[in-house]
């Protein structure tokens, strides 16, 4: 919380604040951070709100605000919602003058995006090594699930692999679920068609084996989806999503073991097609050097 004995806040005046950030502790369904103006113990305005995974990398943060008419006691407060942690450093806090709410100009990038990498899409081998899901080929799946290790029994290739291990709170909140899909395809470099055959090559092993969440002595296994993104087809709820193909594989691969596979997926009749990859389970699974290309 903002000291108000050092930053006097003034009603109905513009305000720029920058920090940098970090997340430390992965928080539970739902997690986020925020930045709040508090008008004595009252939170009148929401400045801010984001998540970044422990294993994302530091980043800068920047948000204005204009304070209301006739507000008192202003103070700024960082929190967050569901748990988990992160850090912050750094802060700059300036009155715009004359109201300029903008500095800078508008290069053409849409706001917090990576400029787009032209050489990464179909037949372009992902390893990860960037380190920021958002350009990369394949991104954490439902919930924010998966991220990268660097721990060096893990890593495949290079510096960093992607991981299918998921803190212990997340099983808690999901009572028994099977089915963890921990990878997405990101389709701002994967832009699948319809009713196509694509080849999918990747490198992954086993950490620990698949056994499943409702029946622990019941093994799992891995699994690769060729999916709608849509939450229904037409409109039918009682529609399932359209699945192009199903792959399972790894019930049976043995422990710390590199493995090389290659499989041929065929993409559902809908133009918004993705590939996920999942644990039908609780596991271990490192992922790395994705490949895919149409046939």
């Amino acid at each position: 919380m903002s000291n108000k004995g050092k930053i006097k806040l003034k009603a109905n005046t513009a305000y720029k604040i920058s920090f940098d950030t970090k997340g430390y502790r992965v928080g539970g369904n739902g997690a986020y951070y925020f930045l709040k103006l508090r008008s004595g113990q009252e939170n009148i305005m929401t400045i801010g709100e984001w998540y970044d995974r422990p294993d994302a990398p530091a980043n800068n943060k920047i948000f204005t605000f204009t304070t209301p008419e006739n507000s008192k006691d202003l103070t700024i407060v960082f929190g967050i919602k569901n748990e988990g942690g992160y850090y912050v450093d750094n802060i700059s806090l300036i009155e715009l003058p004359n109201g300029h709410i903008v500095d800078g100009e508008d290069v053409g990038f849409d706001n917090n995006v990576r400029p787009f990498t032209p050489n990464k899409g179909l037949g372009y081998e992902e390893g990860f090594e960037d380190g920021v899901l958002a350009d990369s080929l394949f991104s954490f799946g439902f919930n924010r699930w998966g991220h990268f290790t660097n721990k060096p029994n893990e890593v495949i290739n290079g510096k960093l692999s992607f991981t299918s291990e998921l803190d212990e709170v997340t099983y808690q909140f999901q009572d028994k679920n099977n089915y963890y899909e921990f990878m997405y395809s990101n389709d701002k470099y994967l832009k699948l068609s319809g009713n196509s055959t694509y080849r999918l090559t990747l490198k992954y092993k086993l950490m620990t084996e698949i056994r499943l969440h409702s029946d622990p002595s019941l093994k799992g296994y891995a699994y690769i989806f060729a999916r709608s993104k849509a939450t229904h087809v037409d409109g039918n709820p009682d529609n399932p999503l359209l699945v192009g193909t199903e792959i399972h594989f790894a019930s049976a691969s043995t422990l710390e073991t590199v493995y090389t596979e290659t499989f041929e997926l065929m993409t559902p009749s809908c133009d918004d097609t993705m590939i996920i990859i999942g644990l039908y389970g609780i596991g271990t699974m490192i992922v790395d050097d994705i490949l895919v290309k149409k046939v």
